[in-house]
């Protein structure tokens, strides 16, 4: 990919007019997830072949469409990291859990867990003001899944990684990377992964959350998950904004030329300003006129 350097992005979740989960004690999830971001920012750039910025750096609401858009288009991003801190009603309620994009749909999950997170997740545009994406249809959804389908498998395998090694520092509430429609996680041509780092509804965990001491131990799995993503990067394993992958086959841009004036543009902030296609009916249709190419 020709990069100097790797470049994670730290999304710290919520902020401004949306405060995200509040804990027993009153700490704001906007603010923890702050915290833990500049600390992953600073980390991130110790380590030699990495850099590292962050979509918000103080108290402010950005939407979840443009967050994952300064990721890319700003910072040209190539690993994505979203930062939350989970909350029930069941105090009891512990455990850190890591999330990839599910690609079957916005209402499908690995669980009905990862589903209702999403959900909430999600949500958060309206607490901020902002509208909700729309006019987003089956077409324009199967090519950008072609997409970011050749990124997710190496966001899991992040995921994993993380997730093996925060089992042995702290309680884990789901054993696997669950899988959702998060909004934050649908861009293109980058590993993405949104972590909540633990209960803060929690008594015990909201403690841990704000604790520098816990925070860094948590950080150094995330920033040793990232050098191994990092490598992938490096290898070429993550296509670029150009190239879709279907059926396992790599499709080259060269698919999206020559097609009719009539061609649908998809938007540049989903595909770049190369992409046109034609106008479809199905999804069937959609991976066939791939294939043929």
């Amino acid at each position: 990919l020709g990069h100097e350097s790797v470049r994670g992005l730290g999304d710290a979740g919520h902020g401004g007019e949306d405060p995200g989960a509040i804990g027993a004690k009153g700490t704001h999830e906007k603010n923890v997830t702050l915290a833990i971001a500049r600390e992953l920012e600073a980390m991130l750039k110790a380590e030699p072949g990495l850099t590292a910025v962050l979509t918000r750096t103080g108290d402010y609401f950005i939407p979840l469409q443009e967050r994952r858009r300064i990721a890319r288009y700003q910072h040209k991003a190539d690993i994505f990291i979203s930062i939350h801190a989970d909350a029930a009603e069941n105090r009891a309620a512990k455990g850190a859990s890591v999330f990839a994009l599910s690609l079957k749909g916005a209402g499908t999950a690995t669980s009905r867990f990862a589903r209702m997170l999403a959900e909430r997740e999600n949500r958060s545009d309206l607490i901020g003001g902002a509208s909700i994406e729309s006019g987003d249809d089956t077409l324009r959804n199967v090519l950008a899944d072609m997409v970011v389908a050749g990124s997710l498998d190496h966001s899991l395998h992040m995921g994993r990684n993380i997730i093996d090694r925060l089992g042995g520092l702290t309680s884990l509430h789901s054993k696997r990377v669950e899988q959702a429609g998060f909004a934050v996680l649908k861009e293109p041509g980058m590993m993405s992964l949104l972590v909540e780092t633990g209960f803060i509804s929690n008594p015990q965990e909201e403690e841990n959350l704000i604790s520098k001491e816990h925070q860094a131990k948590v950080l150094s799995y995330y920033q040793l998950a990232v050098q191994e993503g990092a490598t992938v990067v490096t290898g070429g394993g993550v296509p670029d904004m150009g190239t879709a992958l279907a059926d396992g086959a790599w499709i080259q841009p060269t698919i999206w030329t020559g097609l009719p004036e009539t061609a649908r543009v998809i938007k540049e902030e989903i595909f770049g300003p190369c992409c046109h296609i034609a106008p479809f009916d199905s999804e069937d249709e959609v991976l066939q006129k791939a294939n043929d190419n």
